[in-house]
């Protein structure tokens, strides 16, 4: 969590984190807005209003759906500030796992995504070109996962989910006798670790090496700044939100990010409703 990292090594002087959530009101999802153009037509129209309204020193696209369609939109940053994805950091994790893998031994590759991501074919490609076995990866969409998990990181809908899309990418390449790393390739998907887990050994796999690329992202963005520049970095956060959200979607959320960041679950709770964020003279409506 960039939060938590962010506080623990003090290398700002001050730091305002805004988490703000891309989904579009009335979609559903960025999954039902029909093809990959009219999508980062949206992305697009978030990010100017985004970097416009807030004015970031820095925006990391904490989201592989939207991370696939950076390189489709226009939008072009102001001078200085950076715009990181998530895709880069996961497959380089990935490719970390592959070279630890020993010399003689196979390993193969499960990738667990939304739609939007598994059907882009992005990590996937990355992958390839790195040399990596196309016949040792298997590509499994996830629709319902991330909303199930939203809704109940451990509940019996998210367990049965993951059961399912497991037996889904293992039937679809040839995994025994091999090491299996699996690539959670959306944001979501970490949060039910342990479901995962559980359900790669209840499959037959042993030791599963599981890569969730949120931790590394944040990692990646920090280095370079220093460690330990101040005696303390009062970080303040925000969540905005375009969408309202469920407060039992908050609630389950909020739980587990509150064992990484108080400070960030707190935010949750009190998110910041926006749902004219893209009009350039809204003011902010506060739940």
């Amino acid at each position: 969590m960039i939060t938590a990292r962010i506080e623990a090594e003090k290398q700002f002087r001050r730091a305002e984190i805004i988490f703000l959530n891309a989904l579009v009101p009335e979609t559903g999802g960025y999954h039902n807005l029909g093809s990959p153009g009219e999508r980062a037509v949206w992305f697009n129209r978030v990010l100017k209003a985004a970097d416009a309204r807030f004015e970031p020193d820095a925006i990391l696209v904490a989201c592989n759906t939207l991370s696939v369609l950076r390189p489709e939109v226009s939008f072009a940053s102001r001078e200085g500030v950076r715009v990181i994805g998530i895709i880069e950091p996961g497959v380089a994790m990935l490719g970390e796992a592959i070279d630890r893998v020993d010399q003689g031994e196979r390993a193969s590759i499960l990738l667990f995504g939304t739609s939007s991501t598994i059907e882009s074919g992005t990590n996937r490609e990355a992958l390839i070109k790195r040399n990596f076995r196309a016949g040792a990866i298997a590509s499994c969409a996830c629709p319902g996962l991330a909303v199930a998990i939203e809704n109940d990181p451990a509940g019996d809908e998210t367990r049965q989910l993951i059961e399912g899309f497991v037996r889904e990418a293992l039937d679809q390449i040839e995994w025994r006798g091999s090491t299996v790393i699996v690539g959670l390739v959306c944001t979501h998907f970490g949060y039910a670790r342990q479901l995962w887990e559980e359900a790669l050994v209840a499959a037959g796999v042993a030791n599963p090496l599981l890569i969730d690329p949120n931790e590394r992202m944040a990692i990646d963005f920090l280095s370079g700044y220093g460690d330990g520049r101040f005696e303390e970095t009062p970080a303040v956060a925000k969540v905005v939100s375009m969408a309202r959200l469920e407060p039992r979607r908050c609630e389950a959320i909020g739980r587990l990010i509150e064992k990484i960041s108080p400070t960030m679950a707190d935010a949750l709770t009190n998110y910041i409703h926006m749902p004219d964020m893209l009009d350039e003279q809204a003011e902010m409506q506060v739940r």
